[in-house]
Parts: C-alpha cells; structure tokens; sequence
C-alpha cells in the first residue's frame, strides 16, 4: 500500500509539472525570501510529515505538572519529521531536536512552516493543588458562552477506555469566574482503538463549535480541525504545496472499528487563510481554537472550500491536494475543518513544488 501510494505521488507531481507552467526545482534559497535564510538542520528541506499522535503535541497531561514552557498551549506540535522515512505506522524519522532547556522538547522543522496545530476541547488542566481545577490562560473556559469541556476532540487514549472529563472541583485561588462546568459525556458505544491518534467523535461536540444555535447540529460543527500556518517568506512566489491527508472517516459506513448511526456522515474541508500571525501569537492563542478564527473578519479565508472530503466507503484513506499558494499571496493558514462527522487523523505531508517558470 505505501510502494503504491509512492507512485501515486511521483505520478501527481509529474503531472503538475506538465500542465500550467514547467516548474523549477525547490530552491534552497527562496528566490522572494524577505528574512535571512534560515540555518538550522532540516531548514531548507523541501517536504516535512506531521504524525497526529498524542506524544508530539502539547496535550492535557502535560500541564498537571508545571512545564518549562514560555508561550505553547495545549494543541501544539511539537514534533516534526522527514518524508523519507517510515510513516505513522512505523519509526518515522524527526527532525532535529531544538533545545532540551524545553520540558515539551520542541524540534525544527522547514522553514516555511510557522506551526501546526489542532483543536482541542477538553482544555482545563489539573492544579498542583490536589483535587483542584483551574482554567488555564490557553483556554476559553469562564468566558460568557464559551463551550463547556469536553472530549469531543482531543487524542484518543492508549489505554482502550472512554475518556471523561475532569471533575467539576474549583481551585480557590485564583476562582474562575464563573464557577466552571463539565459537559457530562454521553452515554455511547466507544469505538476508540487506543491507538492515541488525533480523533474527533461528533455526538460529543454539542455546544463545542463556534456557532451559537438553539439547533445542536450547528453547535458542533466547526470544531476539531487542524490549523497549518506558513511562512510565505520562505517560499516562492510561483510555488504551491502538495498536501497528502492520510485520515479514517468513523461514519455509518465504516468497517473497523465500528459502524455508526447513519445520521453520522463525516465531511471535512480544506480553506485557505490570512492570519498575518506571529509565532509567538499563534504558540498563545486559546482553546477551542475555532472561538477566535472562525467568521473572524481580521482572518479572512481567501480560498474556500478548496476541496471537500467526504469518504463513501468508510475507510483509511490518503488524499493528494493541491495547495494553489501562487494564487494569492495573503494566504498563510492551511485549514483542515470538520464540518461534521467522526474521524481519525494519522499524517499529514507538505511537499514544495518548487517555483513555476
């Protein structure tokens, strides 16, 4: 499966250089880069693999105890890797390690990438206190109308049990205001296959999403995602990307791990956006991370609805996208969006397609 899928990018790529323009090989040195050329191990690589496991982002457990960590939040990635080794199933191979000042080891990765992110729900963490909670300063718990935690999109735990919220204990110093909420989880069959990959289950997400609606169904659309963010600096004013999305759409047509109800289709999109965000800002930015983005006028998307992905048979799927940065040059955010559904995401590769004649 992965010889074939090999070809079938060899292929994609032959044919994007045949149609609409030759293409230049990836320069090393972006040939409209407004910042120094980076330096670092990995910088000029031309592909970078993002593997949604658990252990290479910040997640929940991670601030039970205090980190050293300046500004990333729950939801960052924290390790990035090269194409040219094993995939999500095997041992792929990372990049260089940053520092080990850092508790959350975070790694380089090439330049063009900013960060990676993905939504996350279930964003309160534990104080050092015993049996307390305390709504962290990532997170938009305390603010009127905010969605209540919950584990409708976070990482689906090694152990094979159903995840639930953390109890509704309050810190006494300082109190959030108001006094937070947990969102019961619904009683349901789990289908989790404690494999700790990125998951979003959909009959969790009532009042997650960025909608406000007496209607439940628009209450948890929109959330549990992913958010790419480039440095256009670092690429060429003709280059576009080639996306591959290797993800499990968990609907009433999926055979493994379990069938669903058939109101529960999965469909999600690919939107291109202008952040004009910091490193700094986008490491800091709150949980649920479509309460700040979505119908933002000061992030316009710029291409919507680039494709829309909607699996028929219920399968693991990879899927090649073109990402058409040459089209406009305020696009810096790559959107994966949940419009609905239930799924699994496993990898996500970014590939240069050099800078076209």
């Amino acid at each position: 499966m992965r010889v074939q899928g090999r070809i079938a990018i060899s292929a994609l790529l032959l044919l994007l250089s045949s149609c609409g323009g030759n293409r230049r090989p990836v320069q090393a040195v972006p040939v409209n880069a407004s910042t120094a050329t980076a330096t670092w191990e990995g910088a000029q690589a031309s592909s970078v693999r993002y593997v949604f496991r658990a252990d290479h982002f910040t997640k929940l457990g991670d601030f039970i105890v205090p980190k050293q960590t300046a500004t990333q939040c729950v939801g960052e990635a924290i390790h990035a890797f090269r194409t040219d080794g094993e995939d999500y199933s095997g041992n792929p191979t990372p990049f260089a390690t940053k520092t080990t000042a850092d508790d959350f080891a975070p790694t380089y990765a090439p330049a063009f990438i900013k960060n990676v992110s993905v939504d996350m729900t279930d964003t309160y963490y534990v104080d050092t206190v015993a049996g307390t909670l305390q709504s962290d300063v990532c997170s938009y718990r305390g603010v009127a109308n905010a969605s209540l935690p919950s584990p409708c999109a976070d990482f689906d735990p090694i152990a094979p049990t159903t995840p639930t919220p953390p109890p509704p204990y309050v810190s006494p110093t300082p109190l959030p205001s108001p006094t937070p909420e947990v969102a019961a989880t619904p009683a349901s069959t789990s289908y989790f296959a404690g494999l700790g990959f990125y998951r979003v289950r959909d009959e969790w997400c009532i009042r997650q999403g960025p909608i406000l609606s007496p209607s439940e169904d628009l209450t948890k659309s929109r959330v549990g995602g992913v958010n790419i963010d480039l440095d256009r600096s670092q690429l060429g004013a003709s280059e576009d990307l080639l996306m591959v999305l290797t993800y499990h759409a968990l609907d009433q047509n999926a055979s493994w791990p379990a069938a669903h109800a058939t109101f529960d289709r999965t469909i999600l999109e690919v939107n291109l956006i202008t952040t004009s965000l910091s490193v700094d800002l986008l490491l800091g930015a709150k949980q649920p991370r479509p309460w700040s983005d979505h119908g933002n006028t000061e992030m316009p998307v710029q291409i919507n609805r680039l494709v829309q992905l909607e699996d028929p048979f219920g399968s693991l799927r990879s899927e090649s996208i073109v990402i058409p940065l040459s089209q406009n040059a305020l696009v810096d955010r790559i959107r994966i969006e949940r419009v609905r559904g239930s799924f699994h995401l496993y990898q996500v590769d970014l590939y240069r397609l050099g800078n076209r004649e």
